[in-house]
């Protein structure tokens, strides 16, 4: 999944200011920061997240006491997404109208929160089954065939962006 893909479902939409809430591999901030502003025109701040769903919460306080303006979050996966959103039906703002988020994975909590999460769905099963098909390759001593496979995702807009 690009950066380009992951904001531009929001982007679109009228968003004025991102967060992208996630944990980052060496140089993924600065990519992201700068597709987004100059390719989108979107601002974009990176926080380093906690990995507990009742974390997220707080840290979205902490954040919006820096910068109040933030219209979305993208996150890096549907249990933060979540508690992005439990935090905001308890300061009473909706989503997507005060706040607009989005998760990726499409985990059940995606399907089963109020407002439905919008989220980024990846092939699972078809990613373990290439790697599972890599490896035995490699462990027969046989060519794994390419280092790098699109297994392909699938942008699911739903109540929350």
């Amino acid at each position: 999944v690009t950066t380009e893909d992951r904001t531009a479902l929001l982007a679109g939409s009228g968003v004025r200011a991102q967060v992208l809430y996630g944990e980052t591999d060496d140089g993924w901030p600065t990519e992201i920061q700068q597709v987004m502003a100059e390719r989108l025109g979107v601002p974009a701040q990176l926080i380093r997240p906690p990995v507990q769903i009742d974390d997220a919460g707080p840290r979205l306080a902490q954040l919006l006491a820096r910068s109040p303006g933030i219209t979305a979050v993208f996150c890096n996966n549907d249990l933060l997404a979540a508690g992005l959103l439990f935090e905001c039906q308890q300061r009473g703002w909706g989503v997507p109208g005060r706040i607009a988020v989005m998760g990726f994975g499409d985990m059940p909590i995606a399907r089963a929160a109020s407002p439905r999460l919008s989220t980024v769905r990846i092939r699972r099963a078809e990613i373990g089954e290439r790697a599972g098909q890599m490896l035995l390759a490699r462990l027969a001593s046989e060519d794994p065939g390419a280092r790098l496979v699109d297994i392909g995702f699938e942008v699911i807009e739903r109540d929350s962006t």
